[in-house]
């Protein structure tokens, strides 16, 4: 398997700070049924709380392709707003 992100876009995000996951493919995934809670919130963090294809299914799945440390206040901020 190749990795699933360009050798740019892999490029852009590092050079913006992010960690990209570390293994073939680049990618990673997690999920959750709604049942559990903290998923709600996810969705919400991500404005499809109001899409029909969310609120119809049983939970939600997502690819990630990297992360990074939130080390301030304002860097915390600024994801909340």
């Amino acid at each position: 398997m190749s990795n699933f992100l360009t050798k740019k876009q892999q490029y852009d995000l590092e050079k913006n700070g992010w960690e990209l996951i570390d293994n073939e493919s680049g990618t990673a995934w997690f999920g959750s049924d709604f049942e559990e809670g903290w998923i709600n919130k996810v969705t919400e963090l991500l404005s499809l709380e109001n899409t029909d294809t969310v609120m119809r299914a049983y939970g939600v799945d997502f690819l990630v392709v990297g992360y990074r440390a939130v080390n301030t206040e304002e860097q915390l901020n600024k994801y909340e707003e």
